[in-house]
């Protein structure tokens, strides 16, 4: 499933986003996660054979010699949260499902972001 779900991010990245260099960050991002994930649980099935000799075949065919799974990079992930604290087109496109209404979280949320935005210059 994380196979698919890094198929469907690759799919809506190269038909449905207009600005492919302010969605690098959320793309790269996406896509690092699936695979992450996708080992994760490669790794979790194979360890959960509870005869020796199937595991160590299990691990021999899938080429899957340790247990650790390499995380995302603090790189990827200061790059993304930049880019997350950005108003962009993809920014836009990626939350236009969210309903916000007067008063709620959401809009409570979108206001304390805003106001953030706001004095970001004054900050620095």
């Amino acid at each position: 499933s994380y196979s698919y779900a890094a198929m469907a991010v690759v799919r809506f990245y190269e038909q449905r986003v207009e600005n492919r260099i302010e969605a690098r960050p959320y793309f790269e991002y996406a896509i690092e996660w699936c695979l992450q994930q996708g080992e994760k649980a490669l790794v979790d099935f194979i360890n959960n054979f509870p005869n020796t000799a199937t595991r160590g075949l299990m691990r021999l065919l899938t080429n899957t010699y340790t247990s650790s799974v390499k995380g995302i990079s603090d790189d990827l992930i200061r790059e993304l949260s930049e880019a997350s604290m950005m108003q962009t087109s993809i920014k836009r496109d990626l939350t236009h499902l969210v309903n916000v209404q007067p008063g709620d979280g959401n809009d409570i949320n979108q206001q304390a972001f805003d106001a953030k935005h706001a004095v970001m210059p004054i900050l620095r």
